[in-house]
């Protein structure tokens, strides 16, 4: 009868002798995936719990309430162009292919992968950047009116907005009489709950 532990023995037997069959640029390879794949898979764990590391190769974190500027080296870019440097290079010497050849295949596709990661960083920090922001910075700007405002603070209307370079919709109120649909405003005050007061531009 086999026990447990026989089985583990042949098992590791069994993985020592794979290894061992392979030359040295192989398990060079294969090291190389195994780990950046692991870290890109505690990078993901990580963002799924709100616990998230990033930033460019320098040192510097992005933040969203800055302009980001693209970069393509970060933590998360480097990661995903080893795990696809060590992963074609392990597929390509599995197929036979020469030892420069799968580098040269390796480095391309690590710096496909490099490149993708960086910009979809770089569109992620762009969508937080739009969502971020404040009504503060409508204040006396001129907008255009897209549903009719109610006199007097009788109801609310929306208004466009162009803050930074993002055209943005808002609630707004008018001390005045009522501000028909595709009238031109003024942003005077920000109320309670992002509302805009406006007023008739002159």
């Amino acid at each position: 009868m086999i026990n447990s532990s026989s089985v583990e023995h042949m098992l590791f037997l069994t993985v020592s002798d794979w290894w061992m069959a392979m030359d040295r640029p192989e398990q060079i390879f294969w090291i190389i995936a195994v780990v950046f794949t692991v870290l890109m898979l505690i990078q993901f764990i990580l963002s799924l719990t709100g616990v998230d590391f990033d930033g460019d190769a320098d040192g510097h974190t992005p933040s969203l309430d800055h302009d980001h500027d693209f970069s393509v080296f970060s933590v998360r870019s480097i990661i995903a162009f080893f795990a696809f440097l060590g992963w074609t290079g392990v597929l390509m010497l599995g197929a036979g292919i020469s030892l420069w050849l799968a580098l040269l295949l390796g480095l391309l596709m690590g710096g496909i992968a490099m490149f993708l990661v960086a910009y979809l960083i770089f569109w992620f920090s762009k969508l937080g950047q739009e969502d971020n922001i404040s009504a503060q910075e409508a204040l006396f700007q001129s907008g255009d009116v897209y549903l009719l405002i109610p006199a007097s603070r009788s109801g609310k209307g929306r208004v466009t907005v162009k803050t930074r370079t993002t055209l943005r919709e808002w609630d707004a109120v008018t001390d005045g009489p009522a501000i028909p649909t595709g009238a031109k405003v003024l942003v005077t005050d920000v109320l309670e709950e992002n509302t805009l007061l406006v007023s008739t531009a002159e």
